[in-house]
């Protein structure tokens, strides 16, 4: 009933598009199969069409997701590359926020800053930049001074302000110039030591003349007051007072000038004895005992005789002031025991001795526990002694007294020197 109702009403549709043309059913059934197969084809190929299209997209699609992968793995990488730039630059670089708000910080600027927490680093941001001023552009560099726990340190800054949608932030470029101000600082004080050195030097060589004078009168005095004890018992006191100021201006002249070698044999048991007769006013003036014990017999040594002679006297002295008075000061002369040979001239006093503390500093110039000292004396030794090939030795108890060791390389009379 259906069939021929659809076949009655497609037969009334054909009759109103095409008026008087008649058609058989089976002739409109033909066509409308035809219309249907085209229809159909149509449709395939245009899904046909649509699937290429469809891949087409997809492909496209893949292409640009590669490249959006590839762009931001070439991103990621760059970030990184930036980032380990950014740790590896010798000065910090910190960005700042308007609120002075630390946004990026690398690792040269945490190591100047001390490497500090969040909350303590946006302190000393925010006081480092407050330091600063109020100035949004530095063309040239300023140095500010920072308390970073419990150390100053002095940092040049120069500073450029980034400008955004978001506000204007700062980009800090930091340098730390704590070590070039303590070495600045450091080449001022050599500055003004060598300028006290050089005044030292001259004032000793101007003192030097008169003071040889002094002694000389001193001695023309000894002689003509011989029988007068109140005079020789002064006199001992001038000549011992001659004879320290002597010995620092010789000290003096020693440390701060370049001594020629003018090396010559010497034979020390004879030097040993003038050292001692040089230092009897003070013995004297000190109630002391000086004991000289020669077991190496007639002996020489390459040396400049006067500065092994203010070496012998310097040690001599250091004794005497670190002895009472009913002390004794005892020189050996002897060979020494050492594979290398050579002799050994010791200086063994019943002194105060030197504290363990102080050992290692005794022969730094400038070091002295006496107030006043120039703490020249032992410094001047060693040097001396070890421009003649030598060492100085020390071996010291508190409270026992002190032995100072010298030793010399021995000197072949004929070869190389003449006494």
């Amino acid at each position: 009933m259906q069939s021929v109702a659809a076949m009655e009403l497609a037969l009334a549709l054909h009759e109103q598009h095409f008026p008087g043309e008649t058609i058989s059913p089976e002739q409109f059934l033909s066509q409308a199969f035809a219309s249907f197969s085209q229809a159909a084809d149509s449709l395939e190929v245009c899904y046909r069409q649509l699937q290429s299209e469809v891949s087409r997209l997809r492909e496209q699609l893949e292409e640009r997701n590669r490249d959006l992968a590839e762009s931001h793995a070439r991103n990621q990488q760059m970030r990184d590359f930036l980032e380990r730039i950014l740790n590896t630059l010798p000065c910090g670089v910190l960005v700042v926020s308007g609120g002075h708000q630390c946004q990026k910080i690398n690792a040269e600027a945490q190591r100047m800053l001390g490497g500090s927490e969040s909350e303590k680093l946006s302190q000393i941001v925010c006081a480092l930049v407050s330091d600063l001023g109020k100035h949004s552009e530095m063309e040239a560099e300023r140095v500010v001074t920072l308390s970073v726990g419990a150390q100053q340190i002095h940092l040049a800054i120069r500073r450029a302000s980034l400008s955004s949608s978001e506000g204007s932030d700062s980009v800090l470029l930091l340098r730390d110039v704590t070590m070039e101000k303590e070495l600045a600082q450091q080449r001022d004080a050599m500055k003004r030591m060598q300028a006290l050195a050089e005044m030292s030097a001259v004032l000793a060589h101007e003192i030097r003349n008169p003071l040889g004078v002094l002694e000389l009168a001193t001695g023309i005095f000894a002689e003509s007051t011989r029988e007068n004890a109140e005079a020789q018992k002064w006199l001992v006191h001038m000549q011992g007072g001659l004879r320290l100021l002597s010995a620092t201006v010789n000290n003096v002249l020693q440390f701060y000038s370049d001594p020629l070698a003018n090396f010559r044999a010497i034979e020390l048991g004879s030097l040993i004895q003038e050292s001692v007769d040089f230092l009897k006013p003070l013995i004297r003036q000190q109630e002391l005992e000086v004991r000289v014990n020669n077991h190496a017999g007639t002996i020489f040594a390459a040396a400049n005789p006067d500065q092994l002679k203010q070496v012998f006297f310097n040690l001599g002295l250091n004794a005497i002031r670190a002895m009472k008075p009913g002390g004794v000061l005892d020189i050996a002369l002897f060979l020494s025991g050492d594979k290398n040979g050579g002799v050994v001239i010791q200086f063994r006093d019943e002194g105060c001795g030197i504290s363990p503390g102080h050992l290692d500093k005794i022969f730094t110039a400038g070091f002295s526990t006496r107030a006043g000292s120039p703490g020249l004396g032992l410094p001047v030794c060693r040097r001396i002694i070890r421009m003649h090939g030598g060492d100085i030795r020390v071996h010291s108890i508190q409270g026992e007294g002190s032995t100072f060791s010298v030793l010399l390389p021995i000197a072949t009379v004929g070869k190389g020197a003449t006494p």
